[in-house]
C-alpha cells in the first residue's frame, strides 16, 4: 500500500481506538459519580468507598474496546509490496 493509503489506515485506527477508549473511561467516570458512592448510609458509613477489582476490570475493558476498535478498521484494499 503506498505511504498515504498507510498513514490514513494508521489515523483511521488511532481515532476508532481513541473513540473507543473515550467512551468506556466517560462511562467509568458516569459509574464513579453514581449514587452508590455518594453521600452515607443510614447507618452514617461512608458511601465512597469502591471496589478496586471494579475499577480494574473497568479499565481493561476500556482498554480492549480501544484496541478492538482499532482492529476493526479495515484495512486498504490496495497493498503494493516494497
Amino acid at each position: 500500500m503506498n505511504h498515504i493509503d498507510n498513514l490514513t489506515y494508521q489515523l483511521a485506527q488511532a481515532t476508532a481506538a481513541r473513540e473507543a477508549l473515550e467512551h468506556e473511561l466517560r462511562a467509568l467516570l458516569g459509574h464513579l459519580d453514581s449514587p452508590k458512592f455518594q453521600g452515607t448510609d443510614p447507618d452514617g458509613s461512608r458511601r465512597d468507598w469502591i471496589a478496586t477489582a471494579d475499577v480494574r476490570r473497568r479499565i481493561v475493558d476500556a482498554f480492549h474496546a480501544g484496541v478492538d476498535a482499532a482492529e476493526a478498521v479495515p484495512a486498504p484494499s490496495t497493498i503494493i509490496l516494497s
